[in-house]
């Protein structure tokens, strides 16, 4: 279990207990502090949410470094690395893509 699926379970089971405890406040008519709870729920879902992006992540990176150890020539990640998407192409960081060869 990676680090990253232990953090994805802990705050999905953070979210659950803070749902429970908004609904409870919702049906005792305590409206401000449901919608703080509320608020818990939905940042605590998206921490989830992208820890299990990274831990899929890590999971493909492993079995890509391991194919390559065999001598295997796997392609590329897609996306290359968890930079190239969002910088288009600028930056990278642990790319699996080949270097570029400048000329």
């Amino acid at each position: 279990m990676t680090t990253h699926r232990r953090y994805e379970l802990a705050a999905t089971a953070g979210a659950v207990i803070l749902a429970a405890l908004t609904v409870a406040c919702v049906y005792r008519s305590l409206y401000a502090p449901a919608l703080g709870l509320a608020l818990g729920v939905a940042v605590l879902l998206e921490a989830a949410v992208r820890e299990r992006r990274r831990h899929h992540r890590a999971v493909a990176e492993a079995e890509w470094a391991r194919q390559r150890a065999l001598g295997l020539d796997p392609g590329p990640l897609d996306p290359c690395c968890l930079l190239g998407r969002d910088s288009r192409g600028a930056a990278h960081s642990n790319c699996t893509r080949p270097p570029v060869e400048e000329s």
